[in-house]
């Protein structure tokens, strides 16, 4: 998930998800459009943005997601 540019902000993870749930239920999107939620350290907020293979993260942004509650597809 890239910078911040133009990317609206959620004051709670509750607010950010239900975007992304509503986002990706579009059963016509392509499984590679699927967005997900994370914690803006810059703006002490949310931001959605598309989902990084679990393969292209680096081992920061993994263990940020496991503790975010993400899980890994791969």
């Amino acid at each position: 998930m890239s910078g911040c540019k133009g990317k609206h902000l959620y004051p709670t993870k509750k607010m950010a998800d239900e975007y992304v749930r509503f986002y990706n239920r579009d059963i016509y999107k392509d499984k590679d459009d699927q967005l997900g939620s994370y914690r803006c350290t810059i703006h002490k907020s949310w931001h959605v943005g598309h989902i990084k293979s679990w393969k292209n993260l680096s081992p920061v942004e993994r263990v940020n997601k496991i503790l975010d509650g993400g899980e890994s597809s791969d």
